[in-house]
């Protein structure tokens, strides 16, 4: 495994996965450890990054994968859906411009609308 790398661990008993991702010193990953709140998972206490930062992180990767996955896709409007109404949209939209995929988050914010 390298620096800046993301893993997952799985804990078999319970088919608990967890997503970790090593800061890897660029901006958004920064901001995701800034803002991370503590959450219960599978009976630990771990930094669990805000559902805003998961779904710029997301729309990047969708992005970055030439807009084919179809499951990051639905992750976003999932997120957006659920979240609407608590998430800082303006955070988001400073990032995604600066990440090069407002137009994408835009188009996500639409869709989870309809």
């Amino acid at each position: 495994m390298s620096l800046g790398r993301c893993f997952n661990l799985v804990h078999l008993a319970t088919i608990h996965k967890v997503d970790i991702f090593v800061c890897s010193g660029d901006r958004l990953r920064e901001e995701e450890i800034r803002r991370a709140v503590e959450a219960p998972v599978a009976g630990l206490v771990l930094p669990v990054i805000s559902a805003e930062d998961a779904v710029v992180s997301k729309l990047r990767w969708y992005r970055d994968g030439g807009e084919v996955s179809q499951t990051q896709w639905r992750d976003v409007l999932d997120v957006i859906s659920i979240q609407g109404p608590w998430l800082d949209q303006p955070y988001m939209e400073a990032f995604a411009d600066g990440l090069g995929v407002a137009d994408l988050l835009a188009r996500a914010l639409a869709e989870a609308d309809t």
